[in-house]
């Protein structure tokens, strides 16, 4: 059975003495969210808290589809098309983004992407490929928005920088039964956690590991 993983990088908060938990939860989607995006949802919730307050809060698409069969985890992602809808999740607190940018309390759709290469941004971080964040209330289709411009702008038009708002996305190797705190880096920290994917008209979902990295900052 193909396993696929992949991660999304979250954020640089003071967070170094912060006491994190993680749980799955039946926390209801919340209102902000259409029901076309809401009825692609999972059941669970993936809670992570700090101090044992609610931070970040996931409802991720199951199955998230994919546009052809990985060749390996390490190449999950690729079998993203691009402006995928990848869930929702809701921010109880405002922080920082991958980038170093705000990354504002609120409840969000998450779509995939993958960074230009146009040279603009070598060096910016290990992997190209991330997660827009649009308001869900301005996201109420599966197909809202077809392309990375369009995405992009959309999500550019609700922040104070020039960037828009990013979970940036990093592949991984291994699954966890239960969503788990790990190092997957230095000086970064991520929950492993599984989802699932299927091939377009196909009936067999194919089991698709997260690693969730909530604390960690790219190269400026």
């Amino acid at each position: 059975m193909l396993k696929i993983i992949f991660t999304i990088l979250l954020i640089a908060m003071p967070l170094a003495a912060a006491e994190f938990s993680v749980k799955v939860t039946t926390t209801p989607v919340p209102k902000d969210v259409s029901a076309a995006v809401k009825k692609t949802l999972g059941k669970d919730c993936i809670q992570l808290s700090i101090g044992g307050k609610p931070w970040l809060e996931f409802w991720l698409r199951a199955p998230l589809p994919l546009k052809a069969k990985p060749a390996k985890p390490e190449k999950a992602l690729d079998a993203l098309a691009t402006a995928t809808l990848m869930g929702v999740v809701r921010i109880h607190k405002s922080g920082r983004d991958y980038r170093d940018d705000d990354l504002y309390k609120g409840v969000f759709t998450m779509r995939y992407g993958k960074i230009p290469g146009d040279g603009n941004h070598l060096g910016a971080t290990d992997y190209p490929y991330f997660a827009v964040l649009i308001p869900a209330t301005k996201d109420p289709k599966l197909d809202t928005y077809k392309t990375f411009k369009t995405m992009t702008k959309a999500s550019l038009m609700e922040t104070a920088s020039e960037h828009p708002m990013i979970l940036s996305l990093r592949p991984a190797k291994k699954a966890a039964a239960q969503p788990t705190i790990i190092e997957p880096a230095p000086e970064h920290r991520s929950i492993l956690l599984a989802a699932s994917g299927a091939l377009k008209d196909a009936k067999t979902a194919i089991p698709i590991p997260l690693q969730v990295v909530f604390e960690g900052v790219g190269e400026q």
